[in-house]
């Protein structure tokens, strides 16, 4: 079966010939059947759209099924290691053999911990900055003009029901 692109060409090429030289029955013919195909191929595109989108979902299901699985798995790890690390220190042992492992603690770099932004000098702050499109879209819906480094990006949406 031809693709919407190769119908969309087929139609134009008729419609061509049709204006230099009129429509024949055969043409007539022909472009009948082109568009009874292409209405039968719209038909299937949207059948596997809406395949597709419901595939979707169940993927992202399952994402969010798996990301759970994810961080309760991680938090049993730092909960076993934990407590692997208190058994270690509350025995006096940095280091030891069990069974096929050796298991040890090293002691861990300063972690920095800010208490107060207000008093850490500007020397170490950053600052980020970042352009609104909220405000950008106020300014264009109250002036009418588009601001210089920005374009209106359009498209079209399909609905299907």
């Amino acid at each position: 079966m031809a693709t919407l692109y190769d119908i969309r060409e087929n139609v134009r090429w008729i419609q061509d010939q049709a204006e230099m030289t009129g429509l024949s029955e055969d043409q007539e013919t022909e472009l009948k059947q082109i568009k009874e195909d292409r209405e039968v191929l719209l038909e299937e595109y949207v059948k596997i759209v809406k395949n597709l989108e419901s595939d979707i979902e169940v993927f992202a299901e399952a994402e969010r099924e798996f990301r759970d699985k994810k961080h309760r798995a991680q938090k049993s790890v730092e909960y076993l290691r934990k407590q692997i690390v208190m058994d270690l220190m509350d025995n006096s042992e940095h280091k030891k053999r069990v069974g096929h492992f050796t298991i040890g603690t090293a002691q861990k770099p300063g972690k920095i911990v800010v208490e107060n932004d207000g008093l850490v000098s500007d020397d170490f702050k950053k600052v980020k900055v970042e352009v609104s499109k909220a405000a950008i879209k106020d300014y264009i819906k109250a002036t009418g003009e588009v601001p210089d480094g920005v374009f209106i990006e359009k498209g079209f949406r399909l609905s299907i029901r």
